[in-house]
């Protein structure tokens, strides 16, 4: 539960970026905004998109969505916050993004190697009187050694001119006083290889609560998800030979400590009681080749319904992973599955031949390696692509269209 002072304060929540955000029948933006209220936008730290790409953006979202802009890399890492007329320009255009995205803020990053001394400071002083921030809020993270703290001139820069001084609330506190918080998190592992513990979190969420800020922006930026649990259940998937059970020992120890036996429910049940039912599902294909069927994903449901658990998690591991865990959860939301393909019949197949079909390919092997993937028969049933493969004649196919024409003849 959050503290009830987070509570009355605006709080956004998000991650670096969103091109990984991947779910099936949704673009990964829109898909993103439909699970966090908050972005912090990584790739203009790059590359300054088009204006029409950024107004774009801004369409996809929720009016109340909330963007922040990294700011473009050569006015901190090129020009080194020097007021050079390109810098200048620079700024004055990330400005203006962050404008057409209704961003409140302006994300900078400086690099450890800049040393900011007395003409440093008057230096980076002078570049920002000359930008229009009008409406935009500066967040600045200095990068530094461990240990060194910023020095007393640059935190009087800030402090004059508003800016937000931005840190990793897991490893230290802002210097500067502000009524906004602008958290960015990478957590204690190299090269952000890092997941937090609860209480790593929970200490976060004190800091947040002791703050004085009236609006606190949260941008994880680790290479692993993040849940926040209030407790840890031990889920054991035990690999083992097709048709061998569980060691009755095995699944005393399991009962006894209260461990949730993990399994494939596309293949097998639990063996230990639990009110947690946790599945990793990675279909009937060889290495997690695999697609299911609307029948399936049915059954799994069923199976479900039927158990005793109170939660449950389901984690999608096949190849179609995103894809399928998106066709789930909207059947569970719709009580209908989602097409697999924008088309139907042998332009559905062509679909999913196009993906990674390299031709000349024998019959079988298109079965082999095309044939576990799902297509849509018509508008209300999908099956493997096996269920046209299989109608081919024995030979050898040229090319899609050789496909096609093959099963046109065959009057399918």
């Amino acid at each position: 539960m959050l503290n009830s002072d987070v509570n009355r304060m605006e709080l956004l929540i998000g991650a670096g970026g969103w091109a990984y955000f991947n779910v099936a029948e949704f673009k990964s933006l829109e898909a993103y905004a439909e699970a966090f209220n908050f972005v912090e936008v990584n790739s203009t730290f790059y590359e300054i998109p088009s204006m029409n790409l950024v107004k774009s953006w801004r369409s996809r979202v929720p009016r109340d969505f909330e963007f922040a802009v990294r700011c473009y890399k050569d006015v901190t890492h090129t020009y080194h916050m020097e007021p050079t007329e390109e810098a200048i320009k620079t700024f004055n255009t990330m400005a203006e993004i962050c404008r057409v995205l209704k961003a409140k803020f302006l994300v900078l990053e400086t690099p450890a190697k800049i040393q900011f001394d007395e003409n440093k400071v008057d230096a980076a002083r002078s570049l920002l009187e000359n930008v229009d921030f009008q409406g935009i809020k500066l967040v600045w993270e200095v990068r530094r050694n461990i240990g060194d703290k910023l020095p007393h001139s640059l935190v009087k820069l800030m402090s004059d001119k508003g800016i937000v001084h931005c840190v990793d609330l897991s490893k230290e506190n802002p210097a500067v006083e502000s009524n906004v918080l602008y958290t960015r998190l990478f957590g204690k592992g190299q090269h952000n290889v890092y997941q937090f513990t609860d209480e790593e979190l929970g200490e976060i969420d004190q800091k947040i609560a002791k703050s004085n800020s009236s609006t606190t922006a949260i941008s994880f930026h680790k290479s692993r998800g993040t849940l926040l649990l209030q407790g840890i259940k031990l889920v054991w998937e035990v690999r083992r030979n097709i048709g061998d059970k569980l060691p009755h020992s095995l699944v005393k120890l399991m009962s006894d400590k209260g461990i949730v036996h993990c399994v494939d429910l596309s293949k097998e049940n639990p063996a230990v009681e639990s009110n947690v039912l946790y599945t990793r599902l990675f279909g009937k294909g060889q290495h997690n080749v695999y697609q299911f069927t609307d029948e399936e994903l049915g059954e799994i449901d069923q199976k479900i319904a039927k158990s005793n658990s109170s939660t449950t998690a389901i984690s999608f591991h096949n190849v179609k992973m995103f894809t399928d865990a998106a066709r789930f959860k909207i059947f569970k939301e719709t009580g209908r599955f989602a097409t697999a393909t924008k088309a139907t019949g042998q332009q559905s197949l062509r679909e999913v031949l196009v993906e990674d079909a390299s031709f000349p390919m024998t019959k079988q092997e298109l079965i082999n390696k095309q044939g576990w993937k799902m297509i849509d028969l018509t508008e209300n049933k999908r099956v493997h692509a096996s269920t046209l493969l299989e109608k081919l004649p024995n030979k050898t196919f040229r090319n899609i269209e050789e496909v096609l024409v093959s099963l046109q003849h065959s009057n399918l």
